[in-house]
């Protein structure tokens, strides 16, 4: 995944990293702790959802 130049490498089993990726780590470490967050219980999402929707809404022709 990338998002705006940072890229990151989503692993989401148990299984120990292949030796060749290792260069994947940061900083040497093999576990990386992390949280998880419910996006459409956020602030965030709903606005986001409110922009998608008037996206999709046809504009109003205004007179000059």
């Amino acid at each position: 995944m990338a998002v705006a130049g940072l890229h990151a490498f989503v692993k989401l089993d148990r299984q120990p990293l292949p030796p060749l990726s290792h260069a994947l780590t940061i900083n040497g470490k093999h576990e990386i702790s992390g949280g998880y967050l419910e996006l459409e219980k956020t602030h965030q999402f709903q606005r986001l959802r409110q922009i998608a929707k008037n996206m999709g809404v046809k504009p109003v022709h205004r007179r000059p």
